[in-house]
C-alpha cells in the first residue's frame, strides 16, 4: 500500500495490561467506525504494518484493542505512537455538502472576489467546525482568520473545481 494513499484515522497510546492489548485514540466519528476499516495500518517512523483486530472495548477515554500477534506488554508497548491509517479510497462518499478536512485544507478563501487567504487547518469546536485562515503574498492583510464553516450562513460555496471557497465574512475580523 503506497504511504501516500493513507490517512491517519487515530493513534496508539500505549500497551493495556499483559496480553498484548493497547490503548488507542480513534479520529473516526462516530469512534467505533475505525473498527470497520480493515485491516488497521500501524505507522511507525519508516515501517508500516497492517493488523486485524481480534478484539476491542470502549474506555472511558478511548478504546481497549486487542491485534493480531501483538501477545504481551512488551509487544504492546513497541506500537507506543504509531498512527493508526487507513486507504483513502475506503472513505465513504459524501454528501454533496459535506466535506472532508483534508479537501479543505489548502482551499482558497475569498470573500465576494477579495482573497482573504488559504486553508492552514481546521477547529473542531463542538458547536461547528471552523476555518483557519491564513493570508497569503496576495492576501488584503496579514493575519489569521476564524472562520465557522457554516453552509448558507457564513460559507457561501465551495467549488472543488477551482479549490476556493466562497465566504460572506467580514475582511475587518
Amino acid at each position: 500500500m503506497a504511504g501516500n494513499d493513507l490517512i491517519t484515522v487515530g493513534r496508539v497510546l500505549g500497551a493495556h495490561g499483559v496480553k498484548g492489548w493497547v490503548r488507542i485514540r480513534s479520529f473516526t466519528d462516530p469512534e467505533e467506525q475505525l473498527f470497520g476499516y480493515a485491516p488497521l495500518y500501524l505507522m511507525r517512523r519508516t515501517k508500516q504494518e497492517a493488523f486485524d483486530v481480534e478484539a476491542c472495548k470502549a474506555l472511558t477515554k478511548g478504546w481497549s484493542v486487542k491485534l493480531k500477534g501483538v501477545d504481551d506488554r512488551n509487544a504492546a508497548e513497541l506500537l507506543q505512537g504509531a498512527e493508526i491509517a487507513m486507504p483513502s479510497a475506503m472513505l465513504p462518499e459524501l454528501a454533496e455538502d459535506e466535506f472532508y478536512w483534508r479537501d479543505l485544507i489548502g482551499m482558497t478563501v475569498v470573500n465576494k472576489g477579495v482573497l482573504l487567504g488559504v486553508v492552514s487547518s481546521m477547529l473542531e469546536t463542538g458547536a461547528n467546525d471552523v476555518l483557519v485562515v491564513k493570508s497569503t503574498d496576495d492576501s488584503v492583510d496579514e493575519q489569521e482568520r476564524l472562520i465557522p464553516f457554516l453552509l448558507d450562513r457564513f460559507v457561501v460555496g465551495v467549488d472543488k473545481a477551482s479549490n476556493t471557497i466562497e465566504v460572506d465574512w467580514d475582511p475587518e475580523w
